[in-house]
């Protein structure tokens, strides 16, 4: 893992921020003014953002869900038993 300035951090942190931002301004409202943008949508922007590996998991131990950084470093492992997947 390499090094990183302080900038380097704190850009990481902020740009998740800086586009849950511009999702709200570009959201779009129906008729009677609801976001049409689900908390879904929000978390996903989040999750790509980061530059470290996340997952989710269900109760049977299976990838339900991985990020980019996670894909790129180990390929596409959902609905794999996660300690099978990552061993």
């Amino acid at each position: 893992m390499e090094d990183k300035t302080k900038e380097q951090l704190i850009e990481e942190i902020e740009l998740p921020r800086r586009e849950v931002a511009e999702l709200k301004q570009e959201k779009v409202g129906s008729r009677d003014g609801e976001e049409l943008y689900s908390e879904r949508d929000k978390f996903q922007v989040i999750l790509s953002a980061v530059n470290a590996g996340v997952d989710i998991v269900n109760q049977d131990f299976i990838i339900e869900y991985q990020n980019e950084f996670l894909v790129q470093r180990f390929g596409d492992q959902r609905g794999e038993k996660c300690y099978v997947a990552y061993m």
